[in-house]
């Protein structure tokens, strides 16, 4: 349920913040290339694009990894995130309009042990999702729990600690759980968030 306000929220703050066009070369939208166009700028370490350098949860790996031995996933939690998720996105207007096949590309802000990344990746909805998230640890611990997952492989995972490498005009929908209390500015935050939603994201 959290997750679900967290959503609207967000959503609501990006149209709030929503910028004129900022001259830029345009990403194509739903492209799976551009995105790895963007990525393949940066260094590829066991899975994970170095976009921004790593930040360790709790200071360095080793605390990282006990972390995430005593995580347990909450597979009914999750289903339910999933289902809020769809509902949401029923509601959303594509700027393309609605399609039968998974089109345009996603971004996930902060997405710790991926209580959120999964279930969006699940409803394969966007022809390609970027996982992202200050700690490679962690989203290499996500990219192995989908591991076998039909879409597994329409899904980017990156280091990223704010939003000045990412392309403008680049996603479609910007998704985040439990992060805007990490960032001092938020405002500035969601700011910039809008200026990489094409228009109408």
């Amino acid at each position: 349920v959290g997750a679900v306000y967290t959503v609207h929220l967000v959503r609501i703050l990006l149209c709030w913040a929503s910028l004129p066009a900022v001259a830029c070369k345009k990403v194509p939208v739903g492209e799976t290339a551009a995105i790895d166009s963007w990525l393949n700028h940066y260094p590829l370490v066991r899975g994970v694009f170095h976009v921004d350098p790593p930040v360790h949860f709790g200071g360095n790996e080793d605390g990282e990894k006990k972390y995430m031995s005593q995580m347990k996933t909450d597979f009914a939690f999750e289903r339910r995130v999933q289902s809020g998720l769809e509902r949401v996105l029923t509601g959303v207007s594509r700027p393309g309009g609605m399609t039968e096949t998974a089109s345009g590309a996603a971004l996930e802000i902060g997405a710790g042990h991926g209580i959120l990344s999964r279930p969006l990746i699940k409803l394969h909805r966007y022809a390609v999702s970027v996982i992202t998230d200050s700690s490679p640890t962690f989203l290499e611990h996500i990219s192995t729990t989908l591991k076998g997952r039909r879409n597994r492989q329409a899904t980017r995972f990156a280091t990223l600690s704010s939003l000045a490498h990412v392309p403008l005009n680049t996603f479609e929908f910007i998704v985040l759980r439990y992060v805007l209390h990490h960032i001092p500015n938020w405002k500035a935050f969601i700011r910039d968030a809008a200026r990489v939603l094409v228009s109408g994201g």
